[in-house]
């Protein structure tokens, strides 16, 4: 038994110590004193036992008195709880305070105790009724010295208010909700009251002090308040009627106002007469009525642009053929306009009709919306606002500005008849480019046949509508995107998009935004590719695992630049150095002159402020080394012997994985890969 004792002495220990159990629970042991519970009723139950109830019945507590006529080894548990039941308490009844009151009486039989056993449910009372509407309340009266009202207005609404609550004592008895009385005003002097609504019997001033709502008849002017908007384009009148034989609103005390305001132009009488009859005849209020309105400025009509030739605007539509392979054969690339010819004619905007305020102010009408266009390169316009072409090229927008770059043409490839071209404007190859020949063009490039081992450089696109055999020598670099059936062995470098139509093999590609090969195969085997924000293709790496890297999030040209940076301080620290030495080994011999020494310690300085800038530099770039916080990576499959990398985070694939898609954590820092395994 004892071991009992001690086993429920410790579950309750442990329960008391839970510091989960809601502090409303009715298993809480409670040490409340009797200030706190207001009156109580005490019952005796036995020799140093006693039952106290609170004046509601809801809550109950048993004391004890040590006594020298009672054993208090009798009191156990069982004994409290039977005791209590004969006395009729069965409704909240808490057994643990019942188990540890036992156990207090049994440990310290010299000190009294007294605990709640017993935790009903007070009533919660319910109102008679409530005051739900009080004309003191509204917003023109809020700040008002007095509160005017007319006769048959709504002074006060009472409204029936909600159920209460009904409680049970400890003994299951119902402890009925009590009824709050609202403390409703009399109707007196000029006040009449149908039901639970109040209303005024004439005009005059509200009063309500010492319970009682009257009405004192008063004589007061009629109240007529004028308000121009803040843009001087509407006037606003606000009559409050006259009470009893005030004077009642006027017509021509309205206009005087008007006239010494200066408000002149688009005055409506009618309304101004249609506001003085309610307020007089029918004694109503009247608010915010508009008397005046100005007419407002006109807009004129925009530019508007009538193309004759339509221009390249930088949008492309890919088509993939019954093979699964990009046509590149019906892509439209450029527009090429002749030398002279009309390319459009803009309309320029007009302007609005004027417009005037209430006070006779001119409001001059507004001009319609330039046309989102300026003419750049190559383009003529004239007084009759048409565009010409001044030279044969193609013709696009580009930065909200037309041009017409000068187009070069090859109609073969590029061989040693040709040579190698440095063009200001766009250039077209019909046939291929062949080994160690250059392209440059500040415009774009476009080769119908394939790219070989050659060097190509564009400040718009480069479109191979073949392939590229770079033969680890072969070069393609664009500002914008680069477009190509396949590439093999080559270095790529996009500044937007690298969008290849079925395989990257061996070769180091990079782009600023995305790198996609969705067509055909869809293959990236081998060498290295890096995107600022996303790759995607069908496979990556091969079954035999050739070594591929990829990795997403980066700025190329960021990293391009850090690791220039780095590779200068490295090479002027090392010359620093090696200065430095040298200097020393020249003090110790004696063989060094003043003015080698002044000359030393100036390039010594210098060496030092440019080690110094080029660190702050990489300090200033670092932080764009990561362009997006969402870099994505995925694949269909992706073979053995891929490596990963997103930021410092790199992961090598060991095994195929299906339906892989990869994406960065960036609080944990780590890769977080989502997949289907291929068993």
């Amino acid at each position: 038994m004892d071991r009992l004792d001690d086993l429920l002495s410790q579950i309750d220990d442990n329960l008391s110590g839970d510091s989960s159990e809601p502090e409303s629970s009715p298993s809480e042991y409670s040490s409340e004193s009797s200030g706190s519970r207001g009156e109580v009723r005490t019952i005796a139950l036995a020799d140093g036992l006693s039952l106290l109830v609170s004046e509601s019945g809801a809550k109950a507590w048993l004391r004890y008195e040590p006594s020298d006529s009672v054993s208090p080894t009798k009191y156990d548990s069982r004994f409290l709880s039977n005791l209590l039941e004969e006395n009729g308490v069965k409704h909240g009844v808490i057994e643990k305070n019942i188990l540890k009151t036992a156990q207090l009486i049994r440990e310290h039989p010299d000190a009294s105790v007294e605990a709640q056993i017993a935790s009903g449910s007070e009533a919660k009372p319910a109102e008679s009724f409530r005051q739900t509407y009080w004309i003191g309340d509204e917003p023109f009266a809020r700040d008002a010295d007095e509160l005017f009202v007319r006769k048959n207005d709504l002074l006060l609404k009472l409204e029936a208010g909600g159920e209460g609550v009904d409680g049970i004592d400890v003994f299951g008895k119902r402890i009925p909700a009590p009824v709050v009385e609202c403390d409703a005003p009399r109707a007196g002097v000029n006040v009449t009251r149908r039901d639970d609504e109040y209303y005024a019997e004439t005009e005059g001033v509200v009063e309500r002090e010492g319970g009682e709502l009257r009405v004192k008849p008063i004589d007061r002017d009629a109240l007529m308040v004028l308000h121009v908007s803040d843009d001087g384009m509407r006037v606003f009148l606000s009559i409050e009627p006259a009470l009893g034989e005030g004077r009642p609103a006027s017509l021509q005390e309205i206009r005087m106002v008007m006239e010494e305001e200066d408000i002149h132009r688009g005055v409506s009488l009618r309304a101004i007469q249609d506001a003085v009859r309610i307020a007089n005849e029918d004694r109503r209020a009247v608010s915010d009525v508009v008397i005046a309105e100005g007419k407002p400025r006109e807009r004129g009509a925009d530019a508007a642009i009538h193309w004759f030739e339509k221009p390249q605007t930088g949008k492309r539509l890919f088509t993939i053929n019954e093979g699964g392979s990009v046509d590149f054969h019906n892509l439209q690339t450029y527009a090429v306009v002749q030398e002279g010819v009309k390319l459009a004619q803009v309309k320029p905007p007009t302007r609005g009709g004027d417009g005037y305020n209430v006070y006779g102010e001119i409001l001059d009408g507004q001009w319609g919306q330039e046309a989102d266009l300026k003419p750049g390169e190559n383009i003529r316009v004239n007084d009759r606002h048409e565009w010409y072409s001044t030279c044969e090229g193609r013709c696009f927008i580009d930065e909200g500005r037309l041009h017409v770059v000068p187009l070069l043409e090859v109609d073969g490839d590029v061989d040693y008849s040709v040579g190698n071209i440095n063009f200001r404007g766009d250039v077209i190859v019909q046939g291929s480019v062949l080994d160690d020949f250059r392209v440059s063009a500040k415009g774009s490039i476009t080769v119908f046949g394939a790219v070989e081992a050659a060097a190509l450089e564009a400040g718009g696109d480069v479109m191979i509508r073949r392939g590229v055999f770079g033969k680890e020598k072969g070069s393609i670099k664009a500002r914008r995107d680069v477009v190509a059936e396949f590439l093999q062995n080559a270095r790529v470098s996009a500044g937007r998009d690298l969008i290849v139509g079925t395989q990257i093999l061996n070769s180091q590609t990079s782009a600023a935004r995305t790198i996609k090969l969705v067509s055909g195969k869809g293959t990236l085997v081998g060498g290295r590719s890096m995107a600022g924000h996303e790759i995607q293709a069908k496979i990556i790496g091969a079954e035999y695992g050739t070594k591929t890297e990829i990795e997403a999030g980066i700025d190329c040209e960021v990293l391009e630049t850090l690791t220039e940076l780095k590779r200068k301080i490295a090479a002027n620290q090392d010359l620093l150095d090696k200065l430095i030495e040298m200097m020393r080994v020249h003090e110790e011999s004696g063989q060094l002159d003043e003015a080698t020494r002044r000359r030393a310690g100036i390039k010594q300085r210098q060496l030092e402020q440019t080690v110094a800038a080029q660190k702050q530099e990489i300090q200033s770039i670092a932080p764009r080394l990561y362009c997006t916080d969402r870099p994505l990576i995925r694949a269909g499959l992706i073979m053995p012997d891929v490596m990963a990398k997103i930021r410092d985070a790199k992961y090598k694939f060991r095994t195929p994985v299906k339906n892989c898609k990869i994406t960065y954590d960036v609080e944990e820092q780590k890769i977080v890969l989502y997949s289907t395994r291929n068993d």
